[in-house]
């Protein structure tokens, strides 16, 4: 019951809604199932040609062998009949009278009178009753022989009358070979009353994934790989309690910490190339232990690392205490990937090149005995305003459904030139070591 009531609901729905669809789509469909369909009945044609081919060698065959033994056996009919003719057609007489004529050209006659002309000479002297008696007996043998004559024309007769009458139509094997018609659909000129989910066809989901969005995170180790270039700066020490022979010192840590979000968008360059670019964020964080601050013409103290010493600068010697430096960037990458699985798992080996653009870096003491400290990028700082990355990485995914996939993304990211300017007393170039989730949207 609720079929039917789904159903005029759909049609209520388009009511009004039917557009007419050019005529060379509809060809195209029809192109494509008679296609289709060619395909299945190729093999079966095949068959039924050799069977007919089979069927008509055999008729041939039998019609050849039908034919030889008619014309075999009427050739001989015809030699028996030649061979009999002559003989009972020299037996052929009229009348008595003219049996008994010498002159007759009959061979049989011929031979019976002088065989009774010789009979008659030597029994010449015999007694009168055997001569009166030889007549009857030579009119008694020429009826026989007229009697058998006649039978002998009857018989042949009845031969030629079964030798010239028509012979049985033997019923030949008709071998038509059919030729296969494909069937051709004809289709309504109008949209059916459907959901279109139901209209939609699975082949999409066979095409290669061409074109795709995507949005990640990812946090993992950051290596500065600080290295001094130059020797400690002179500080001007204005502390009167300070000992004119302590230095600024700040140790670092080894190891710090990184993590980025971005977007990305690629596309296919060919079956297995991929392009990929995009935006992202990044933070990097490493942590100190300095002994000095920076000190302000209002008398304000400020966390402070060696990245920032300067000759000449106004620096007050206090308790060692941990400062965090967290440098913040804009990134864009420019990736090349090569699709080594593609499937429900991928799996895909990418590497290229990243610009990152600075745009701050911020000291905070984690005691809070001195005041945060932020320098922008500009020619006061430090740091580089725009630094070049190498990347390399993997790209390990699960699709989900027609239009989703779930990638992990281990990568690495090194600094081809140092963050700190030319000037600076140390040159950091930077390691991150990093392992991302990423979600991709489909275009299909």
């Amino acid at each position: 019951m609720g079929m039917p009531k789904f159903e005029e609901n759909w049609k209520e729905a388009f009511v009004g809604a039917e557009s007419e669809v050019p005529d060379a789509v509809w060809s195209r469909i029809e192109f494509d199932l008679v296609m289709a369909e060619s395909k299945g009945t190729r093999s079966k044609l095949v068959f039924y040609r050799r069977l007919a081919a089979g069927i008509a060698v055999f008729a041939v065959a039998l019609a050849s062998y039908v034919t030889y033994h008619t014309v075999s056996d009427q050739s001989s009919a015809q030699l028996a009949l030649e061979k009999t003719l002559p003989s009972h057609s020299e037996l052929k007489t009229d009348s008595p009278t003219h049996a008994l004529d010498n002159t007759q050209p009959h061979e049989s006659n011929t031979e019976q009178i002088p065989d009774l002309n010789a009979s008659a000479n030597s029994s010449a002297s015999s007694s009168g009753h055997m001569a009166a008696s030889q007549p009857a007996s030579v009119l008694a043998s020429h009826s026989s022989l007229a009697a058998e004559a006649a039978d002998s024309k009857q018989s042949m007769n009845f031969r030629r009358s079964i030798l010239t009458s028509s012979l049985p139509s033997i019923p030949s094997p008709d071998a038509q070979i059919k030729s296969m018609e494909f069937y051709q659909p004809n289709f309504p000129r109008r949209l059916p009353a459907m959901p279109s989910y139901f209209m939609t066809s699975n082949k999409k989901s066979s095409k290669s994934e061409t074109l795709w969005a995507s949005i990640g995170m990812g946090g993992g180790s950051y290596d500065p790989g600080s290295v001094q270039t130059t020797g400690p700066a002179a500080l001007l020490v204005d502390d009167p309690t300070s000992l004119s022979s302590q230095q600024p010192q700040s140790s670092q840590e080894s190891i710090g910490s990184a993590y980025s979000i971005g977007a990305q968008i690629g596309t296919m360059l060919t079956r297995r190339l991929v392009l990929q670019t995009g935006l992202a964020y990044m933070v990097q964080r490493i942590d100190y232990t300095s002994n000095y601050s920076n000190l302000a013409s209002n008398n304000k103290l400020s966390a402070s690392v060696a990245e920032y010493v300067a000759p000449g600068q106004n620096v007050a010697y206090v308790s060692p205490y941990e400062v965090r430096s967290s440098n913040e960037y804009v990134s864009v990458p420019l990736q090349l990937g090569y699709r080594i699985i593609e499937r429900k798992f991928g799996l895909q080996v990418n590497t290229g090149v990243a610009t990152d653009v600075f745009i701050k870096n911020t000291l905070r003491d984690k005691s809070g005995q001195t005041e945060k400290f932020t320098q922008t990028a500009g020619e006061d700082s430090p740091y580089r305003n725009v630094n070049f990355t190498g990347l390399a990485g993997l790209e390990l995914s699960h699709k989900i459904g027609n239009s989703y996939r779930l990638a992990l993304t281990p990568s690495l990211r090194y600094a081809f030139n140092s963050i700190l300017k030319d000037d600076a007393t140390l040159a950091y170039n930077p390691l991150v070591l990093e392992v991302g989730m990423k979600f991709k949207y489909i275009f299909n």
